[in-house]
């Protein structure tokens, strides 16, 4: 159905990674929205060259989750670190620059402008970098090999580059999405919801894309209504009800009765 053989996405342990800094940590971290609380106070700490799995039914404040790591939403309390380097305040362009990589649950609203072409939309992580610019002006020539080059890494199906992106595949969207957020050795990749509405071959790819990043020393969280692409890529999973944290579970040792009872708000 896919075109061409499916393997088996294969976790190695992490026990060779090279595990250098601090990772991502939220210390009693909040979000208030209108005075009414969307989020926390919650803790969570994931070591450089894991994956932090984040279970639970959706809209039980996984979303705010993620756009307060990515800088989308300023959190009301607590402390984010990246690496033991404060990340409170920083905008969402600072964060990127520091070596943050966001796949939005939603790519049609939040990961891409649908008008606009392969190229363009790539910009929308490097605008602000003197890489993309030469005297002050894009340098068209520098991005469309850029461009050229990423369609050729990710196996981007496209009639050209100055396709708007609205005529691609799904899988096709969030292939240059994953291309665009792990570009340039990102310390952190955020990816919520990073297979919906893919189909088996875009997800396997996607996954395979992941652990790779993790394998290299990437600290990265995966927020998933699929429990079985949260059991398949996590090395740690961390159940989210109503903005808390209900319980964290090392891989081996996940209970899924307690886990079902955790993502119903229940703690066993």
């Amino acid at each position: 159905m896919i075109g061409r053989d499916m393997q088996e996405t294969i976790r190695p342990e992490t026990h060779n990674v090279n595990n250098a800094g601090e990772g991502l940590r939220l210390n009693n971290v909040s979000l208030l929205h209108r005075d009414t609380v969307k989020l926390g106070p919650l803790s969570l700490h994931i070591p450089p060259g894991q994956i932090l799995g984040i279970a639970g039914v959706d809209g039980n404040g996984q979303k705010e989750l993620a756009e307060l790591v990515a800088g989308i939403q300023q959190h009301s309390a607590g402390t984010v670190t990246l690496d033991g380097q404060s990340m409170d305040g920083l905008s969402v362009i600072k964060r990127r620059k520091i070596g943050i990589g966001y796949i939005s649950d939603d790519r049609h609203h939040d990961g891409l402008i649908l008008d606009m072409d392969l190229t363009e939309n790539l910009l929308l992580k490097t605008h602000s970098e003197q890489s993309a610019t030469n005297r002050g002006l894009l340098d068209r020539r520098r991005l469309r090999t850029d461009t050229a080059d990423l369609v050729s890494r990710y196996s981007i199906k496209t009639a050209s580059l100055e396709t708007p992106i609205r005529f691609l595949s799904g899988g096709n969207q969030q292939k240059l999405i994953l291309g665009r957020e792990m570009a340039g050795q990102p310390r952190l990749i955020i990816a919520a919801q990073p297979t919906r509405g893919l189909d088996i071959g875009a997800s396997e790819f996607v996954h395979n894309q992941l652990i790779e990043h993790r394998n290299r020393g990437c600290t990265v969280m995966v927020l998933s209504s699929d429990l079985d692409e949260i059991l398949l890529l996590s090395d740690t999973v961390a159940v989210i009800h109503h903005g808390k944290i209900m319980g964290i579970m090392e891989r081996d040792k996940i209970d899924l009765v307690a886990l079902g009872l955790l993502m119903a708000g229940v703690r066993p």
